[in-house]
């Protein structure tokens, strides 16, 4: 695994990055202010040039990495015919079937932002995110056996609603069966799996290429340990610093 894609202070994987410059990650805001008074010499926003007196936040290393989402179909305009939708294959875990299948994607490219030769992918999700609230969140999967797996060798895109509770999007039954013992999260709505490569530097895009029934086994792993292991850890963590509770009012821990 690149030290990129790990913590600058303890070297976990994580998929949180410093939301400045974008190119240094931590696994989490404790371990970003640890590390601030050295990063901060180096974290600029790109092009920018100041040195930058407060500290950042950290996002999710996806939600940077994601192309941007087609949220309309494309239609022709002034006489001019639509341009094609390309196909890409995706493992979908349907809401309410007991079993994940395999389905194309439609995408279409465009020049990256931050680099105009490298093309992007934009996915058209809209047939499993059709309500007007459906918030289709990626979640990037690194690792073969869960956690603490080894290298998986590819990179495994996630999509799902993360924005069920407001939508009330029934339980996602097809994980509910597959996972042993049930996942540690409620995972709602359909969900999908794609296979994704950045063709730059972190931050940069992502592209799609075909996902196979192959990758549900990392997938259910992954499930089994998301919200169960991410649980023991903050225990654990609360307990080495002394904390017992976190107040959500103001978003701190308290001794």
């Amino acid at each position: 695994m690149s030290d990129s894609l790990k913590c600058k202070v303890c070297g976990v994987e994580t998929n949180q990055i410093c939301a400045r410059c974008k190119s240094v990650r931590y696994c989490s805001k404790e371990h970003m202010r640890q590390d601030w008074q050295s990063h901060k010499r180096g974290c600029q926003k790109p092009k920018a040039h100041p040195t930058p007196s407060a500290e950042p936040s950290i996002v999710l290393a996806t939600d940077l990495l994601s192309a941007p989402l087609l949220t309309e179909y494309p239609s022709s305009k002034n006489g001019k015919a639509a341009a094609k939708l390309k196909t890409v294959q995706a493992v979908l875990f349907p809401v309410d079937e007991d079993k994940p299948r395999l389905l194309d994607v439609e995408y279409t490219t465009r020049p990256s932002q931050s680099n105009p030769n490298v093309k992007e992918h934009l996915l058209y999700l809209l047939p499993w995110f059709k309500g007007p609230r459906d918030d289709p969140t990626p979640y990037t999967v690194y690792r073969a056996n869960g956690f603490d797996g080894p290298p998986l060798g590819r990179t495994l895109q996630m999509f799902f609603n993360d924005n069920f509770m407001a939508t009330k999007d029934p339980l996602n039954q097809c994980i509910q069966k597959i996972v042993p013992g049930g996942p540690g999260h409620d995972w709602c709505g359909h969900v999908l799996v794609l296979r994704a490569k950045e063709p730059g530097p972190v931050g940069n895009c992502l592209q799609y290429y075909d996902a196979t029934l192959e990758d549900v086994e990392p997938m259910i792993n992954c499930w089994k340990d998301y919200g169960r292991r991410e649980d023991k850890e903050q225990q654990a963590w609360l307990k080495q610093n002394g904390f017992t509770t976190f107040d959500m009012d103001s978003l701190k821990f308290r001794k």
